[in-house]
């Protein structure tokens, strides 16, 4: 009995020493992971100066190359929200364990809409070491590593936090779910080798800020860390041909509205368990259109491949909008298509063109003394409001608030066609017009013609500040 005894406790003594090895060997795995990772994390900081003021914004970037590219999350300098000439002083900054963080001045490089990603370059030249992402995907189960950075408030402190990958989601762009957690936006997710196989992205500006001028101590990564991220094989087409200075990502399109099939229209066509969408409008001279495509159409195939399945019928038309964004202007697509039940598929052929010019893209103008904002009309803005091509006139981008304009119920997104009865044909027509009223009849009202999103028309007057009125800027 007590040999047998004795031999229990050497076999106890035996699993708590291999156990001990094991958590040893395991932390000593964690160090190597976050060793390897730290010097290719830093921040990227710019200001983003508008006809309102300006703020310094900053978010977590990741080193990608040798030459010291950077890769941020896009959604700090979303294209809806920021216009390219509102960003200005970009800065690198490298963090130190032993004294003040570093900044080095930076150019931006572009955004990359494709893969959700952002670009800055530093101005000195010098080595850096870089992360390189592989296209692995990680298995339910497997351990997973996430390194990122700490807000300025903890000295841009890089930390490491453990998960155990849970599933993926289908969608637009493929997310994995982990149960622990990741180490906030931009952040780089490793598997136990140590292979870079993702990063953790953001869903709004809030989300990619890591300094939040509001509150410079919030931690969130740390009381409301993520549990998302994208795997690496969806964005490293981005960073292997990312944007430069000089020549940004051109996105192309189709020029046509889609819908996804409903389990009960796929059913009427017979096309169960065939994810598909429905044309629901083309856009007259666009690619859809001179290739032929008309409402209705339904669309079954890319190029002969299914299309991608998502868990929502919604996600269809994404799927396939971002399909084609990752093309180039000029290629060649072929979509497999009927149009009535029982139709024979038929091949139709179009070339991408480019996207026709974003809202961020166009010229603006400050109209300062009323308090206002207004850009060149877009494609956007008569589509939304089903209106000709030929439509002119400014809309409204911008409100001060408590100015003039703002009290006179004006809105963002009105689009000016009329000011003072005159007809608005041209932002720089509008600028100089605006600037004449402003200056010989400072304290008379501005009346002006807006058409809403509904289409609505509407008259909107604009009653100046009585004193100390100062001429349009």
């Amino acid at each position: 009995m007590k040999s047998m005894n004795r031999l229990m406790a050497f076999v106890a003594m035996m699993i708590l020493i291999s156990g001990s090895e094991a958590r040893a060997d395991e932390a000593a795995n964690i160090r190597k992971i976050f060793d390897l990772v730290k010097p290719s994390l830093v921040a990227v900081k710019y200001t983003w100066t508008n006809e309102l003021g300006s703020q310094e914004l900053t978010s977590a970037g990741v080193i990608v190359s040798e030459d010291g590219l950077v890769a941020f999350p896009i959604t700090i300098v979303t294209p809806l929200l920021v216009p390219n000439d509102q960003m200005q002083r970009f800065k690198i900054i490298i963090p130190s364990d032993t004294g003040d963080e570093t900044e080095i001045d930076a150019t931006f490089q572009g955004r990359d809409e494709r893969t959700s990603l952002a670009f800055v370059r530093p101005d000195s030249p010098e080595k850096w070491q870089a992360i390189k992402f592989e296209d692995l995907w990680p298995q339910t189960g497997d351990p997973l590593y996430s390194v990122g950075l700490l807000p300025k408030g903890a000295g841009y402190k890089a930390m490491i936090t453990e998960a155990v990958m849970s599933t993926r989601l289908r969608g637009p762009v493929p997310q994995m779910l982990v149960s622990g957690q990741l180490a906030g936006v931009g952040s780089i997710v490793l598997d136990a080798q140590g292979r870079a196989l993702g990063m953790v992205h953001a869903r709004s500006i809030g989300d990619a800020l890591l300094d939040n001028p509001e509150n410079p101590e919030d931690l969130p990564m740390v009381f409301n860390p993520p549990r998302l991220f994208i795997p690496a094989g969806d964005f490293l087409p981005g960073i292997e041909n990312p944007p430069t200075a000089d020549k940004p990502i051109i996105i192309p399109w189709i020029g046509c509205e889609m819908k996804g099939l409903e389990k009960e229209d796929a059913e009427y066509f017979g096309l169960k368990d065939v994810p598909s969408v429905q044309v629901d409008d083309v856009i007259p001279d666009s690619p859809a259109a001179k290739a032929g495509l008309s409402k209705l159409d339904v669309i079954t195939q890319i190029d002969g491949k299914p299309i991608e399945r998502g868990d929502l019928p919604e996600e269809l038309p994404d799927i396939v909008v971002r399909k084609i964004q990752r093309m180039n202007v000029g290629d060649k697509v072929t979509f497999t298509v009927i149009h009535n039940k029982g139709d024979t598929p038929k091949q139709v052929a179009l070339t991408l063109e480019a996207r026709p010019k974003e809202p961020q893209e166009a010229k603006r103008y400050y109209a300062r003394d009323l308090g206002f904002v207004v850009r060149e009309i877009t494609f956007v803005d008569t589509y939304r409001r089903h209106a000709a091509a030929s439509t002119t006139g400014v809309v409204v981008a911008q409100l001060r608030p408590q100015a003039a304009a703002q009290a006179a119920r004006l809105e963002p997104q009105d689009l000016i066609t009329q000011m003072n009865g005159k007809p608005v044909l041209s932002l720089d027509e509008f600028k100089k017009d605006y600037q004449d009223s402003r200056k010989d009849r400072p304290m008379d009202p501005l009346v002006l013609e807006v058409t809403k999103l509904d289409g609505k028309q509407q008259t909107i007057n604009i009653q100046p500040p009585q004193e100390d009125a100062q001429p349009g800027m």
